[in-house]
């Protein structure tokens, strides 16, 4: 079957259509990438966290989870506090979220102190399951101090898991170079893998015997078959880089 010039037409609409369509996904599109270090402590360990002791100590144990297989529990005798720590970059995160509970015979007495430079939330959970708590973040930017610590008299204390800070950044911006690389390679990316595609569905059309030994692009069927899974393999390869240059970026800034 040869394509008639109306067909082609409407290849070629369709073509431009979908990279239309695909330009405004990516302008709206957010990249988003973890900004606290082991905050499930699914390392076994206090890896990322700084923990200073009271009379007790923080420490990550079994015991202590929310999920998988660790978490943190923080301890301390009298009004002692332990703490644990760590410096995060809250530069474009919202929210800061984490589950916490309190244990021990005195838990009703218990409160966790949340603090980031010195803004202390104070937060009471006496039940036997832990509680997810979301603390604003907005307004911090750049490394922040995030602590826990236990405060209270009495016997028991805090459990902490799963401290999660997604920082959440468009793809494509007006004043981001990096935004723009990234976009164009997407962009790039993805029409070189349409056009792949459109010209295997062509070119099998003719091997199979649907069309003569040449197409309505003039390559023959074999020929345009072989170069349209090398832009399909491109295609794809630049869609992978620009995925990777997203990580990088995130990475080094």
């Amino acid at each position: 079957m040869t394509l008639t010039t109306t067909m082609k037409k409407t290849i070629v609409l369709l073509l431009l259509a979908m990279l239309v369509l695909v330009t405004p996904v990516l302008a709206v599109a957010e990249v988003c990438h973890e900004c606290v270090t082991n905050g499930d402590f699914e390392t076994g360990d206090a890896t990322g966290w700084t923990a200073t002791a009271g009379d007790e100590d923080a420490t990550v144990n079994a015991s202590a989870k929310n999920s998988g297989s660790w978490g943190a529990n923080i301890t301390a005798i009298s009004t002692n506090t332990s703490i644990l720590s760590q410096s995060v970059d809250l530069t474009n995160v919202d929210t800061l979220t984490f589950y916490y509970k309190a244990w021990g015979a005195d838990k009703a007495n218990l409160t966790l102190n949340f603090s980031v430079n010195g803004d202390v939330t104070t937060l009471v959970n006496t039940t036997a399951t832990f509680t997810l708590a979301s603390i604003d973040v907005s307004g911090y930017t750049g490394a922040n101090t995030i602590l826990f610590s236990k405060m209270g008299d009495g016997a028991g204390g805090l459990m902490v898991d799963d401290v999660g800070a997604q920082s959440c950044a468009p793809l494509m911006s007006s004043s981001g170079i990096s935004n723009a690389i990234v976009a164009a390679l997407s962009i790039t990316g993805v029409s070189i893998l349409i056009a792949g595609l459109a010209g295997i569905f062509i070119s099998l059309q003719g091997i199979s015997g649907i069309g003569g030994s040449r197409n309505a692009t003039g390559f023959s069927n074999v020929g345009l078959l072989v170069a349209s899974i090398v832009a399909v393999m491109l295609g794809s390869v630049l869609l992978v880089i620009s995925y990777m240059v997203i990580g990088a970026l995130f990475t080094l800034f």
